[in-house]
């Protein structure tokens, strides 16, 4: 969501000033040079976007929590404590699971060499 963000950000700055590269579509109408009130439209509709995403996302910091998710074999009893007993017990199923922790250390090589 940051990200996306980000780029609603980069792409109102390129908007204010004529620039319409990111939108494929938008740039071969721009070759003949758009109205400004055109413009100001994208604009206008690029900032709803994001105050919308914020809005439906506005609970993304609390996620933070749950960083466990992405590599559940380096939680600690802390990292899980608010999860709830049954998704502790299956948290700890897949750390003692001597499968799926090669697996994910070989997933994570292959991302790291490509």
């Amino acid at each position: 969501m940051n990200s996306f963000c980000g780029r609603l950000k980069v792409w109102r700055t390129k908007l204010e000033r004529g620039e319409y590269d990111m939108f494929p579509q938008l740039s071969e109408l721009a070759k003949c040079k758009l109205p400004l009130e055109l413009s100001l439209i994208f604009i206008q509709r690029v900032d709803n976007l994001e105050i919308e995403i914020n809005r439906r996302f506005d609970d993304i910091p609390n996620v933070t929590k749950l960083n466990f998710v992405a590599n559940p074999f380096t939680a600690t009893a802390d990292d899980v404590a608010e999860i709830g007993n049954k998704a502790q017990e299956e948290l700890i199923d897949i750390q003692v699971n001597m499968t799926a922790k090669t697996s994910s250390r070989e997933i994570w090589i292959c991302r790291f060499l490509d």
